[in-house]
């Protein structure tokens, strides 16, 4: 965050429990989001969506 972000998303695959990571984010004062790759349901971030702040539907997997 010291590097000047004002966003930080971060996967709903890379994280157990995203709530504290989106919660310690926004109180940082930036912004807070979950990226759902291609085949994930929507149904795991319903309950984080209260501290999201942008989601982000993935097309492709990352790097390809």
């Amino acid at each position: 965050m010291s590097a000047g972000a004002t966003l930080l998303l971060i996967h709903i695959e890379a994280a157990c429990d995203p709530v504290p990571v989106l919660q310690w984010v926004r109180g940082q004062g930036r912004k807070a989001g979950i990226v759902l790759n291609p085949e994930t349901p929507l149904e795991p971030i319903l309950p984080v969506l209260p501290w999201c702040d942008e989601v982000l539907f993935m097309t492709v997997h990352p790097g390809f």
